[in-house]
């Protein structure tokens, strides 16, 4: 610590966890900031809560000494007695205990004088414990008594984060005078600061002359001295009153802000500026929102583009909600209630918006909001779980009796996959070492379970597939392995014996399901269906979905970034349908990323910029496990509010965290708005968004440079504050081809 410009309790933005674990404390900060700026209005609340801050302390101090009965004067002692504490802290710390006992008494009268007297006394007693854990040298604690005031209408890092938080909802909501309100304040608070250090300095001084007043004089003297004594505190309360007078309107203007920024930045809050017409929405967004213009209009697809940020799925959420409701202009004769569907195609952005939803307070009952895979299955099952019973009497016709769905992402589709190109391996002994027959080459084997997922998603039947196969164009497919027209004739038979191989074990795959679903003549229908991130749905797909319109002028709504398409579906707008009528409206605003986040990012998109331009809140850093745990265990602590994830293909993070006491939630998490940790893997991240984000870039996840760059670009978009990618040793290509002036000079030798 340095010794000019010593504020009160500076050491705690650093250390204030190793403190909490070694003296058994929590919330150590964040009450502290509490008292500091409430303790001129509200003195014996921050008595009492020094007082218990020391008890706590202390009976960690000598837990080896003592019976676990003592009361606070008696660990004070003891803790002297065993030279733990000297003298001089003894005092101090008694002289706390005193004050706060005073405090937890209402119908003793306490000053704000003693408020600030206590907490000077623990900041002296926490410092002196920086200093006795080796946290600072020991010649840090000789230094000059702070020089901030102890009593502040906001700390720095508080002030800080109000900051940040107004700039990003004055992007959001396009409004700059909430940026612009919470410098102004800002400013008051810390002229404030500045301002009442010298009168409670005064004050200190008053006190101290009364004090010293009271012990010199003799017994002839008291009744003057008590007068003059009397007169110095009534001097000290007029300049506290001064003080407060001051302050009040400072800190209803910080109330105030406050509050406006979080109205913006609640989500389901910014919906209803959305359906209002609210004119802090961007003009793209009000164009989403007054589609179609008029009652008759005949264009009934809208297609919401942007890059990643720029609000797509909140104008989807808000554009459906408007559907259902109909802004009242639902006809008499027609009492049905209206509904909707919701879809994507990533089950973690499902929750998440359904989080939204809860906590919406218009009605939202006739809204259904899943992912794909989940509907699809619920379709088609013998028996829907619970939640999707609605669906039973649906799709009768094409329900799979006593058959169960397997994914790609299985272990027991592997099985049945790695049996398969066994059976056509002693067929084709020659081809044995392929890679779309070798299932020991992971990378091969993976590519084909992708490519077998084409196939039945692309072609109608298996007549068709074996037809056109062969000579099909690979549109969209992203990849290096580009099989020939033999090769695919041997992929084809891989695809009948795995396709045996599920039938025989009552399996069935969401491909197949889809177009089962094709032929039903049962199918559930919609009033409004919305199709979020549609790059990443295949063309039957999309096809089916349309399928549960209520009739040609149902509206659909359909929102997707090509730059996030990381499911490698070859989606086409001109393949759809040459009947429908439609209308694309692109967001151009980016309501979500800091502008270095998004600088970062579109540099995978080709778009150039500077070191300066992407670096702000964006690192880039070679760090081993441990580094990156304390980063997340910093990062996560519940008192910052504010989300974070990891984003990572491995598995074994789940059991580091937990040995290093860091809470998270896993992936199977329902909402992801509540602060804290949270964990996905490479590929869940779609739609979602947290305050800080952390890649681990260690590994490469594709063979392919523009699927690498894709997911990628998901990941870093991720972020709305900071963004941390991390590698090991060597950086991985992507890296070193668009990030090497983020990179050491000696790690660019190796790129």
């Amino acid at each position: 610590m340095a010794n000019e410009g010593l504020k009160h309790f500076d050491y705690l933005n650093e250390y204030a966890a190793d403190l909490e674990i070694d003296l058994g404390l929590s919330n150590l900060q964040s009450d502290i900031d509490y008292w500091r700026r409430t303790g001129m209005d509200h003195p014996e609340v921050a008595l009492v809560g020094c007082r218990g801050v020391i008890e706590k302390a202390f009976k960690s101090l000598v837990s080896s000494f003592s019976d676990g009965h003592m009361r606070l004067v008696e660990l004070i002692d003891c803790a002297e007695d065993e030279g733990i504490i000297d003298r001089s802290m003894a005092l101090k710390c008694h002289e706390i205990r005193v004050k706060g006992n005073k405090g937890a008494h209402a119908h003793e009268s306490v000053k704000a004088i003693d408020a600030q007297m206590v907490l000077d006394l623990l900041d002296d007693f926490l410092r002196w414990n920086v200093v006795r854990l080796q946290l600072v040298p020991a010649s840090s604690s000789e230094v000059a008594a702070p020089d901030d005031p102890i009593f502040i209408v906001m700390p720095d890092e508080e002030a800080a984060t109000m900051s940040r938080k107004a700039k990003l909802a004055s992007t959001l909501s396009n409004d700059k005078e909430i940026e612009k309100k919470a410098q102004k304040v800002r400013r008051e608070a810390v002229a404030y600061n500045e301002s009442s250090k010298s009168s409670l300095k005064e004050m200190a001084e008053l006190l101290l002359r009364a004090q010293e007043i009271g012990a010199s004089v003799g017994a002839d003297q008291k009744d003057e001295a008590e007068r003059l004594t009397e007169s110095l505190l009534a001097q000290c309360d007029a300049n506290f009153e001064a003080l407060k007078a001051e302050r009040k309107p400072i800190n209803k203007g910080v109330d105030e802000v406050n509050a406006e920024i979080e109205e913006v930045l609640s989500e389901h809050d910014f919906v209803k500026k959305l359906l209002k017409g609210d004119k802090k929405a961007t003009i793209r967004q009000l164009d989403v929102m007054a589609f179609p213009r008029g009652s008759n209009a005949v264009t009934n697809i809208l297609q919401i583009a942007g890059n990643a940020g720029t609000g797509k799925t909140l104008c989807l959420l808000a554009k459906i909600i408007n559907e259902v409701n109909d802004d009242g202009q639902q006809s008499l004769f027609d009492e049905r209630q209206k509904n909707a569907l919701f879809i994507c195609f990533n089950k973690r952005l499902a929750a998440y918006v359904r989080g939204i939803l809860a906590g919406y307070d218009g009605d939202t009952t006739g809204i259904v909001v899943t992912h794909y895979d989940e509907f699809i299955n619920q379709l088609v099952r013998d028996r829907p779980k619970a939640g999707y019973e609605y669906l039973r009497e649906y799709a009768r016709d094409v329900r799979y009796k006593r058959s169960t769905i397997i994914y790609g992402f299985d272990s027991q589709y592997s099985e049945y996959l790695q049996t398969a190109q066994e059976v056509v391996c002693e067929r084709h002994p020659e081809r044995a070492s392929e890679y779309y027959l070798d299932s020991s080459d992971r990378e091969g084997f993976d590519w084909l379970k992708d490519e077998l997922r084409w196939i039945e998603e692309r072609f109608s039947d298996d007549e068709d597939a074996e037809k056109r196969y062969p000579s099909a164009e690979r549109v969209g497919r992203g990849t290096k392995r580009r099989p020939s027209a033999d090769i695919r004739r041997v992929i084809l038979e891989v695809r009948r014996e795995l396709n045996r191989l599920l039938e025989a074990n009552n399996r069935y795959t969401i491909e197949q399901a889809t177009k089962r679903l094709q032929s039903s003549n049962s199918l559930p229908h919609y009033d409004a269906i919305a199709i979020d991130e549609v790059q990443d749905f295949s063309l039957a797909s999309i096809r089916l979905l349309l399928k549960f319109r209520r009739s040609d002028r149902s509206r659909v709504y359909l929102s997707g970034d090509e730059n996030q398409k990381i499911y490698q579906r070859d989606f086409t707008w001109k393949e759809l349908d040459q009947g429908l009528k439609g209308h694309t409206i692109t967001l151009q605003e980016n309501k979500r990323n800091s502008v270095a986040i998004r600088n970062f990012s579109d540099r995978l998109l080709g778009t150039p910029s500077s070191y300066e331009e992407a670096s702000r809140w964006v690192y880039v850093q070679d760090a081993d496990d441990e580094r990156v745990i304390e980063l997340l265990k910093r990062l996560s602590e519940l008192g910052r509010g504010e989300t974070t994830v990891l984003i990572s293909g491995r598995h074994d993070w789940y059991g580091m965290l937990r040995d290093a006491g860091v809470k998270y939630f896993d992936n199977r998490s329902e909402s992801y708005s509540a602060p804290g940790l949270y964990l996905i893997t490479e590929w869940m991240g779609k739609g979602l968004e947290f305050d800080n984000v952390v890649v681990d870039c260690a590994n490469s996840v594709s063979d392919d440079e523009e699927e690498e760059k894709r997911l990628r670009y998901v990941h870093f978009t991720r972020a709305r504050r900071r963004l941390y990618v991390r590698y090991q040793g060597t950086p991985p290509q992507l890296l070193s081809k668009y990030y090497a002036d983020f990179l050491p000079l000696a790690k660019r030798g190796n790129l």
